[in-house]
C-alpha cells in the first residue's frame, strides 16, 4: 500500500493539504465576519466550507454609572465618555475611530480591572472587523490577564483564542489553547478535528491520531458523520510509519464513510514498499 500511495503522487497528502488550507482560510474570514464572536459558536468545518455570518452588532455599551454601586462592578466614570464614544463608533462601523477612542481610554488613570477588561473586549471586536486577528488575539489575552472574566467567559475566550491562533498559523499556541478547551469539556467535534489537524501539521502523528479518534467519537455521539480528513490523517500517518495494519484499518474506515474508488484501490492493490 505504501508503494501505491507513492505511485499516486501522495494523493492522500494532497487531499489533507487542501482540507487544511480550506479550513484555516475559512476560519479567518469567519472570525472577521462574526458579531460578538467570542460569545458565539464559530465553527470551522475541517475539509469543507462554511457560511459567512454578517456582522450584526458591536459589544454592549457600558452601563450607566450609578454612584451608589461599587466602582469595581462597572466601567468607571474615568473612561465613561471614551467608552460611549467608542461604542457609537463601533455601531457606525468606524473601526479605526473606535480604536482611537479606546487607546485614549487606556491612557486615563486610575483604571480598574473592569475598565481594562471592557477596553480589551471592545478592542478585540474592532480588530476582528479590520481583520487584524493577531491584534485581536493579543487583546483577548490581555482581557484574560485582568482576572475579571467569569469562568464561562474565560472558557469562551479560550475557545476563541484557540481558533484565532489556528487561523493565524500559530500552531503550538493553538494546540495549547485547544487542549484547555477540551479539558473544560466545551470542545465540539470540529474543535477536536482542528486539534488533529494542528498536530498533523506539527508532524506529531501519534497525537494527531489520538485527537482524530476523539473527533470521530464526538461526531458519532452528536449523531453526525465523522469528517473524511480525520481518517486521512490516520492513513497518511500509518503510511509514513510503515504501519500496514493501521493503513488497512484507516482505508476500511474511509471506504465505509465514503465508498470512494481511491480508497478501494488503496486497500485492494497493496504492494510492498
Amino acid at each position: 500500500m505504501r508503494f501505491l500511495l507513492r505511485a499516486m503522487g501522495f494523493w492522500v497528502w494532497g487531499l489533507i493539504a487542501i482540507s487544511l488550507s480550506a479550513s484555516l482560510v475559512t476560519l479567518s474570514y469567519r472570525l472577521a465576519s462574526s458579531h460578538r464572536w467570542h460569545a458565539t459558536d464559530v465553527v470551522s468545518v475541517p475539509g469543507g466550507t462554511t457560511d459567512f455570518k454578517a456582522a450584526a452588532e458591536p459589544p454592549a455599551a457600558p452601563p450607566p454609572i450609578d454612584k451608589d454601586q461599587p466602582k469595581d462592578s462597572e466601567t468607571s466614570r474615568v473612561i465613561g465618555n471614551e467608552m460611549r464614544d467608542a461604542h457609537r463608533a463601533l455601531e457606525g462601523r468606524r473601526w479605526s475611530e473606535a480604536l482611537n477612542f479606546l487607546e485614549a481610554a487606556q491612557t486615563k488613570s486610575p483604571l480598574t480591572a473592569v475598565d481594562l477588561k471592557t477596553i480589551y473586549d471592545f478592542k478585540a471586536f474592532a480588530y476582528i472587523k479590520i481583520n487584524n486577528l493577531k491584534a485581536a488575539q493579543t487583546a483577548y489575552e490581555a482581557e484574560l490577564a485582568t482576572g475579571i472574566p467569569t469562568a464561562e467567559e474565560t472558557a469562551k475566550v479560550f475557545r476563541t483564542l484557540f481558533r484565532l491562533a489556528a487561523g493565524t498559523q500559530q500552531y503550538p499556541k493553538a494546540i495549547e489553547y485547544g487542549k484547555q478547551v477540551a479539558d473544560s469539556g466545551g470542545a465540539t467535534a470540529d474543535d477536536l478535528g482542528i486539534l488533529a489537524q494542528l498536530y498533523y501539521l506539527q508532524k506529531d502523528c501519534k497525537n494527531s491520531s489520538v485527537w482524530a479518534d476523539k473527533a470521530v467519537a464526538a461526531s458519532r455521539k452528536a449523531g453526525e458523520a465523522p469528517k473524511e480528513n480525520l481518517y486521512q490523517f490516520k492513513l497518511q500517518c500509518a503510511s509514513d510509519a510503515g504501519d500496514t495494519p493501521g493503513m488497512d484499518a484507516a482505508a476500511v474506515d474511509l471506504i465505509r464513510l465514503t465508498n470512494k474508488t481511491n480508497y478501494w484501490n488503496t486497500l485492494l492493490h497493496r504492494a510492498p514498499g
